[in-house]
């Protein structure tokens, strides 16, 4: 969350160099945090909504900067953040109705990893790659999207199911 800033200044500067380091830092921790969480047992429920939190947030910020100061449409960065606004909302009501952190699945990471690539492919300006940045990424948030609704439907289904 807290390099969500830096990025955006980075992009809007054109810093290049910065960008590049901030994404290797951001995706080196991304992993090593998961990593050791899983490995050591210390998986928390703060960690569960905090992790994907930031995630979002580096991401819609960075969409955001290249949208404005780069070659990104905004219908992209409308849909970007529109899919993880209703991922927050609806992950805070199944919290909320069940007692259950929403975990994301291969979908929501194959997502992320294929909206971070778009983000890299506008940021350097791969002119001949830009519909393939777009249309990958709208495919993979619609898939996330259907896959997290369906998972929300099962996980109040079976609270109410089993009375839970």
């Amino acid at each position: 969350m807290v390099i969500s800033p830096i990025i955006f200044w980075a992009i809007k500067d054109d810093n290049i160099a910065l960008i590049v380091c901030l994404v290797v830092w951001a995706l080196i921790s991304d992993f090593l945090d998961g990593f050791l969480a899983r490995r050591l047992n210390s998986i928390t429920k703060a960690g569960k909504i905090i992790d994907p939190l930031a995630d979002k947030l580096c991401v819609a910020s960075a969409a955001f900067a290249v949208s404005l100061y780069g070659d990104m449409p905004v219908s992209l960065v409308i849909i970007i953040i529109a899919r993880d606004l209703t991922i927050a909302v609806f992950g805070f009501a199944i919290i909320k109705k069940v007692k259950e952190i929403p975990v994301s699945n291969i979908i929501g990471k194959l997502t992320v990893t294929v909206l971070s690539l778009a983000l890299i492919i506008y940021v350097f300006k791969a002119h001949q790659l830009y519909a393939f940045a777009f249309w990958s990424s709208v495919f993979f948030i619609v898939a996330s999207s259907v896959s997290y609704l369906f998972i929300g439907i099962r996980a109040i289904s079976y609270k109410k199911e089993n009375n839970i």
